[in-house]
């Protein structure tokens, strides 16, 4: 994701005076403990460890199907189902894309079995998304999180880059630089999988053509619900490192496992819990979860609030975007 000497100037200013609820020594104590019994319970069943991380993939590809090739011969307002379907596999799309790309490819989901690593790390081409742009700009992110050096950095990013990002059309009718599913320009990467997801656009648009017209459902695929999608990641992005520290143990927060949570974060299998994430990078889906709720159980009223734990409209509405527009205008 292409960087401005700007933002990091804006994060510099905020950090100068931010105070940051900082973890006791009991508190780390207690924390490295939990990820330490937590990593060795999946050790102690690996066939239950890999199903669980084969569910999000059986899950969103049994919705996508039924979205697909069985609920459009139910519904006869074309109304509805144009905008069921638009909003729906914007939403599944995006789901796909968090778990294949955050798991399969920047985390090596599947280490023990190639087959299953193999396709995990591809699976998000399908939504022509980059894994190996992806895997590159993940590996800084956790190495220099929030810096000049974190290619993925979310710390404070330029408001008008985040308003053009949540455009309808953004990086399709015009450029779009606040991305991370995939970088600038052409190569061999990209373009296998732009091919993929074509392959995966047509098999939609044959199983749709009875019930829409060609025009709307090539506005559905790729129009729409791309732009579900790229919304809810942008946000989801945006909030969970915006004006926090350059900091392993406090760069991030915890969205929470509210229903609004977790549309923005891509399901409990996407980012919900990306401070759990960020403390045991090697931890799946269900561990962080699990995590999570151990630090809701830990962590005091202070720091909870400081670093998220409960999303909601109010919360956002009041919260972060104020601070944001105040900085660029300082």
């Amino acid at each position: 994701m292409k960087q401005y000497p700007e933002e990091q100037q804006f994060l510099k200013q905020h950090l100068s005076t931010l105070s940051v609820p900082e973890f006791t020594q009991g508190q780390q104590e207690a924390l490295r403990k939990e990820i330490l019994s937590l990593r060795q319970d999946a050790k102690g069943s690996t066939g239950l460890h890999t199903l669980l991380q084969l569910i999000p993939f059986l899950t969103i590809a049994s919705l996508w199907y039924a979205l697909i090739f069985i609920l459009p011969a139910h519904i006869h307002n074309k109304v509805l189902l144009f905008s069921l379907l638009f909003i729906a596999h914007g939403i599944l799309g995006y789901q796909w894309v968090v778990y294949g790309l955050h798991e399969g490819a920047g985390h090596g989901l599947f280490l023990k079995n190639k087959i299953l690593r193999f396709l995990a790390f591809h699976s998000s081409r399908i939504m022509m998304a980059d894994p190996i742009y992806y895997k590159q700009a993940h590996y800084t992110h956790h190495k220099f999180v929030g810096t000049d050096k974190d290619e993925a950095q979310t710390n404070f990013v330029l408001l008008k880059r985040i308003v053009i990002s949540l455009l309808p059309g953004a990086g399709i009718l015009f450029p779009n630089d606040y991305r991370i599913h995939k970088g600038e320009g052409l190569n061999g990467s990209i373009a296998l999988s732009s091919g993929l997801g074509l392959i995966r656009i047509y098999i939609e648009y044959r199983a749709l053509n009875t019930y829409l017209s060609p025009v709307s459902i090539l506005v559905i695929l790729l129009l729409l619900s791309p732009w579900v999608g790229l919304t809810l990641d942008r946000i989801r992005e945006s909030l969970e490192h915006h004006l926090m520290p350059q900091s392993h143990l406090y760069g991030t927060r915890q969205l929470g496992l509210s229903p609004l949570a977790l549309l923005i974060s891509g399901g409990p299998w996407g980012q919900p819990c990306h401070m759990s994430h960020h403390l045991a990078p090697d931890f799946n889906w269900y561990q962080q979860l699990k995590l999570h709720l151990f630090l809701n159980s830990l962590l005091d009223s202070d720091q909870r609030r400081f670093f998220g734990f409960s999303t909601t409209i109010s919360e956002l509405i009041r919260g972060e975007w104020k601070k944001h527009i105040f900085l660029e205008k300082a």
